[in-house]
């Protein structure tokens, strides 16, 4: 079988194996207390959370298949898995324990090392503009792991809408997958592709209205997936255009936080709907809020807004590689 066909049916396996596992979680988490209010209906109900761990065990299918089938990536492949493991359980701590925002800022460093292992030697970085720049110790040591924080932490923060956090994974997965193609960059093709199918298994539960949420078990292993691949594929401009959304929402935040202060921003952490279902947000200061501010929204109208905001950088980042 070529690459294409193969990928394929990994990928579709990891699809069904995802599928078929929510459903009985849905029904343990609620057995065992594991939900989250959906705080964007008229009527509370609760929703199984940290399916993020459904995402990894479809993931893990792919990733040991691809180790069986592909034994010439066995060393990046391992390091991925053991990197998505560290990520999960992280992201598991956070859903059970609800940690502070300073210590949910830090964890992800410790997903850092087996990337850091794999591309140690490697310190080159394209530069728009500038060229090819040789980082040196300080792309290993510290580049690396701010990329790993940062985008886990970034997409972290973009999330709270039904389907959000899995709709805008598919989108800018799908952009490294075809952008692997394109380029014959085999490596981000492996990693990305079955990532999309786990993803569009997951959204079938978590759309509107959601049966089931990602938690921060599975935002975090989206963004710090984003961050792999493209380091690993050497690829990292992609990664900062597909994330550009999410980094503007970092800034928009921080701003809202130093201007309006601490005790306002926490007081005004979640928005509400009112009677007729439509959004009503307390700022602007905050990407999933900001476009429901120009008119009356819905939270399922936002979350397509959302997802034109990123299809238009999925274009962008794939036109770099066609023209």
């Amino acid at each position: 079988m070529d690459l294409i066909s193969t990928i394929f049916l990994i990928s579709f396996l990891s699809f069904i194996f995802t599928y078929l596992l929510i459903p009985p979680y849905i029904k343990k988490a609620k057995q065992t207390g594991m939900v989250g209010v959906d705080k964007y209906k008229i009527e509370k109900k609760e929703v199984a959370e940290s399916g993020g761990i459904i995402i990894l065990f479809g993931y893990l299918i792919a990733l040991f298949l691809i180790m069986e089938i592909f034994p010439q990536y066995i060393v990046q492949i391992f390091a991925v898995t053991t990197t998505v493991l560290l990520v999960a359980f992280i992201g598991m701590i956070d859903d059970i324990y609800n940690i502070s925002w300073r210590t949910k800022t830090l964890l992800p460093l410790l997903a850092a090392p087996p990337l850091m292992v794999i591309k140690a030697g490697v310190t080159t970085l394209y530069l728009p503009f500038i060229g090819s720049v040789d980082f040196g110790i300080i792309y290993t040591l510290i580049l690396i792991p701010i990329a790993i924080t940062g985008a886990a932490n970034a997409v972290n923060m973009v999330a709270g809408y039904n389907g959000l956090e899995a709709g805008l994974g598919i989108l800018m997965f799908s952009a490294l997958s075809a952008i692997g193609f394109i380029t014959d960059n085999t490596i981000v093709v492996l990693l990305s592709t079955p990532l999309v199918f786990v993803l569009l298994a997951f959204l079938y539960y978590n759309r509107y209205p959601a049966r089931i949420f990602p938690g921060d078990s599975g935002t975090f292993l989206i963004g710090v997936m984003l961050s792999v691949i493209v380091i690993l594929g050497n690829i990292e401009l992609v990664g900062v255009i597909l994330i550009a959304p999410h980094i503007f929402n970092l800034f928009l935040y921080y701003y809202g936080y130093f201007t309006r202060g601490k005790e306002k921003t926490r007081y005004e952490r979640f928005g509400s709907v009112d009677k007729n279902g439509y959004l009503v947000v307390p700022n602007i200061f905050y990407l999933p809020w900001l476009v429901a501010s120009f008119k009356k929204t819905t939270e399922k109208q936002a979350t397509y807004k959302l997802y034109l905001l990123e299809l238009i950088f999925v274009l962008i980042s794939i036109l770099i590689f066609v023209i």
